[in-house]
């Protein structure tokens, strides 16, 4: 699916669930007024100075009457808000002198007033979260008032001052109804909690399981819902009261709310991970995060009114740019980037996310008139979000053991392989070893037949010269094969070292062709491995030998600095047929100049020499000089720590 469908596909989602919202908050609904409730008309108007009495009130003509919905809202503001309530107690079959309750919802507004004529005094003691619960009503999570029934309608008013959003839902009922009502609200508060504790139950078990930042932010922002909806649901003040001054619980909604719409942005941060790091993603998020800072910080200085409008516009801001970035990244970067998560379950996630928080959001703001379903679109929020955090962790966790499973038949493949490899190594060193032990007699054999004096002088010297090839070629493949096993062990003596390097020069097919200068010497013994000093200067020898040009001789330099306690051995030669080496390539594996190919060999004579040298810590170089091929072996003394 490309990019176009996919656009066309969530346009289409965005169409149905903006049609199934409209009619959904449709005042002809079933549920959006219960058939107990008394009140008859709904009217409201915004004290923008907070400074207007009752009397004013009742004779302002600024009123606007609520038609469609039984929640009114005015968003956020520093100004008071008048509620008038027409009530027909004339629908119940109460006496005038029977109770009625006024329920107001949500149970998180700050401070409320009831005006009622038929009470004396008419204007009744606040109620709210900042203030303790009146001893005179029944005890519910609810914000409520005790009404006198009456024998007609008449008009109630309700000021209200909130740090939070200013959006009410208010009915009016008989006490039987009420409790009716009240025990549905209660028992869906309860089955909330209930569900988000399982949430946060679950997260624990998934981190034990498998230790992962997403499923830590996910039990974190669980936890602070599941606190936030004990507020949300008035169960804080109700439960709470003997402890925490109300004061402190409202602090402590206020608090939780941006705290958990912080989380929720942590964990879309998580989902989304590293699939771009474009400067304008973090020219948002970054300032977003710390607006998120500014809330909090707005709560803890008596600032709540303007941390919490903040925090709800991030509500409705921050969604459209996490769903526009998992929507916009190509899908092949989902792959590139090894995204556990694929695209359809991201874009899925942001999507529901961000209808959700639109539906939370906006009425929350003015933005859109409020329904029923707003108070309770938070709570929906929380349980869909966990729901869906939940799908992505897990999804995110079989990924995730499936890679690993992946990687582990991959490793066990690979160690298994290496094992092969391993024992055919091994069983190839056996096979050159015991050949080379096996070919020493009949190579011995065919040197005494060639040294005949029957056999011409030429024929006996070039039978001599392959033999002595062929028996170098089983020693140099036997000798690498020991290197490669790291079966070789050195064993240190003390050896004179000139006289090592004489002994060596006078065992050479031609120690004619060698000449021996040794320079600025203060010490000649050396503790060292005589056995692989000696194939390293042979090697070096024989290269020279068989490559220089036969016309010169090979000069063998012995020298010790004054200032230093280092040999050199330096060795060179005029270049001959095969020319200059190439000096990268020189101490590599099987090299051999393409001009060598006249002599034969196998290129593991100076590989051998390096690997050697490297198992007695001392170094070889190759520096050439303008008319001579030269390596020079550098061999520092032995300490033992």
């Amino acid at each position: 699916m490309n990019i176009i469908n996919l656009i066309k596909k969530y346009i289409a989602l965005f169409i149905f669930l903006f049609v199934f919202t409209f009619f959904g908050s449709h005042p002809n609904r079933a549920w959006a007024q219960p058939s107990t409730d008394l009140i008859t008309e709904r009217a409201w108007l915004i004290d923008e100075g907070g400074q207007m009495t009752w009397e004013e009130v009742q004779q302002s003509k600024n009123w606007r009457i609520k038609t469609d919905s039984p929640v009114i809202s005015a968003g956020y503001g520093k100004g008071a808000v008048w509620f008038r309530l027409r009530i027909d107690p004339t629908r119940t079959d109460l006496p005038p002198e029977g109770k009625l309750v006024l329920r107001i919802r949500p149970s998180y507004l700050d401070q409320l007033q009831l005006f009622d004529p038929l009470q004396t005094p008419a204007a009744r003691p606040m109620i709210g979260d900042t203030h303790p619960k009146p001893d005179y009503v029944d005890p519910s999570s609810s914000l409520s008032y005790s009404l006198p029934a009456g024998s007609s309608s008449r008009e109630v008013w309700v000021r209200l001052e909130s740090s939070s959003t200013r959006m009410a839902h208010f009915d009016v009922m008989d006490q039987q109804s009420m409790r009716k009502s009240n025990k549905k609200i209660e028992h869906l508060g309860a089955l909330y909690l209930s569900t988000i504790f399982v949430f946060v139950i679950w997260g624990l078990i998934q981190l034990t399981v498998q230790m992962e930042a997403l499923a830590l932010i996910f039990i974190l922002y669980q936890s602070a819902a599941l606190l936030f909806g004990f507020c949300l649901f008035g169960y804080a003040s109700l439960y709470l009261a003997d402890w925490l001054e109300p004061p402190a619980i409202d602090f402590m909604t206020s608090f939780l709310a941006i705290g958990s719409t912080c989380l929720v942005s942590i964990f879309a941060q998580q989902v989304l991970g590293d699939l771009r790091h474009y400067f304008w993603r973090r020219l948002i998020i970054y300032p977003v995060y710390l607006l998120f800072g500014i809330c909090f910080a707005m709560v803890i200085f008596g600032e709540a009114r303007i941390g919490l409008q903040i925090n709800m516009s991030l509500i409705l801001l921050v969604p459209v740019f996490h769903f526009a970035i998992a929507l916009l990244t190509p899908r092949k970067m989902y792959k590139e980037r090894q995204q556990p998560i694929p695209q359809w379950i991201t874009v899925t996630y942001f999507s529901v996310t961000l209808v959700i928080t639109l539906l939370a959001s906006m009425p929350a703001l003015n933005l859109v008139p409020a329904t029923e379903l707003s108070h309770y679109i938070v709570s929906f929020y929380s349980v869909c979000s966990g729901f869906l955090m939940m799908m992505v962790i897990h999804y995110r966790g079989i990924q995730n053991i499936r890679d690993h499973s992946a990687l582990t038949a991959k490793a066990e493949q690979a160690e298994q392989q290496a094992l092969k490899e391993r024992l055919f190594r091994q069983e190839t060193e056996q096979l050159l070893t015991m050949l080379g032990h096996e070919l020493k007699t009949p190579l011995a054999t065919l040197l005494l037949q060639v040294n005949d004096p029957h056999l011409p002088a030429n024929l006996s010297q070039r039978l001599t010269n392959s033999v002595s090839d062929m028996s170098n070629v089983i020693e140099r493949t036997i000798q690498i094969g020991q290197v490669s096993q790291r079966t070789i062990d050195v064993q240190r003596m003390d050896c004179d070292l000139p006289d090592l390097l004489k002994g060596l020069i006078e065992f050479m097919p031609n120690p004619g062709k060698i000449t021996l200068r040794i320079l600025n010497l203060h010490a000649r013994k050396i503790n060292t491995d005589a056995y692989l000093l000696t194939i390293i200067l042979r090697n070096l020898l024989d290269n020279a030998l068989k490559y220089g040009d036969p016309r010169a001789n090979v000069e063998v330099t012995l020298n010790q600095a004054m200032t230093s306690t280092n040999w050199v051995i330096g060795i060179a030669n005029r270049p001959g047929r095969a020319g200059w080496p190439d000096a990268q390539k020189i101490f590599e594996k099987y090299y051999r100049s393409p001009s060598a190919n006249y002599r034969s060999g196998t290129g593991l004579g100076l590989f051998l020499v390096k690997s050697l040298a490297e198992k007695l810590n001392y170094s070889v170089n190759y520096c050439p000089t303008h008319d001579c091929v030269v390596f020079a072996l550098t061999i520092t003394p032995y300490r033992q720590d």
